[in-house]
């Protein structure tokens, strides 16, 4: 899960992948797409077709006033089920047709290690990763919440307030920091 905010809807816009990380296959992917509607693609396997969510707003561009808006996005697997959310409400479910059993490379906007295409132009937030499934209540509860890096199931956890660096700090126990590189703050 993580906040978003993005003006662009001329190109497709990888906010966040799961890839093998010797090659441009993918296990997990949230982009915008063309227009500004978000798709999430689950394959089991990786460089084989898996499940799609794709919403029917859009949810990047320009409100009447000229302004991007910030929004909520979760995507939830949980046994087989995936459910998309945005800002708190469900805007897509579909069943999976497997699990991913393989590690992957985590991968914050663009598509892949070797793939130096579909670059995300926005700003991100609170990027959560879970490693357990999270409920519609605790979504919404903690939707606004600066978490403490300790709750159970969080397994990265990185803010973005790093204000120089090449380095972003995972909040957790777990030390899943990355390395930045071509961002504007």
């Amino acid at each position: 899960e993580t906040w978003f905010r993005s003006t662009h809807t001329d190109h497709v816009q990888t906010i966040f992948s799961a890839v093998d990380s010797s090659t441009v296959n993918h296990y997990l992917k949230l982009e915008l797409i063309e227009g500004g509607n978000l798709r999430w693609t689950h394959n089991p396997t990786a460089g084989v077709t898996g499940t799609q969510i794709t919403t029917v707003n859009p949810y990047s561009g320009f409100d009447e006033w000229g302004n991007g808006n910030w929004h909520h996005v979760a995507c939830v697997f949980n046994d087989l089920e995936m459910t998309m959310y945005v800002d708190g409400f469900i805007v897509g479910q579909a069943e999976a047709n497997g699990y991913i059993e393989d590690q992957a490379e985590i991968i914050i906007g663009k598509s892949a290690p070797l793939d130096h295409s579909n670059y995300y132009y926005g700003r991100l937030d609170d990027f959560r990763i879970w490693s357990i499934p999270r409920a519609w209540e605790d979504l919404r509860k903690h939707i606004d919440i600066t978490l403490s890096g300790e709750e159970i199931g969080l397994a990265a956890y990185w803010k973005f307030d790093e204000v120089e660096g090449d380095i972003i700090f995972d909040l957790t126990q777990n030390d899943n920091d990355g390395e930045i590189c071509h961002i504007e703050r």
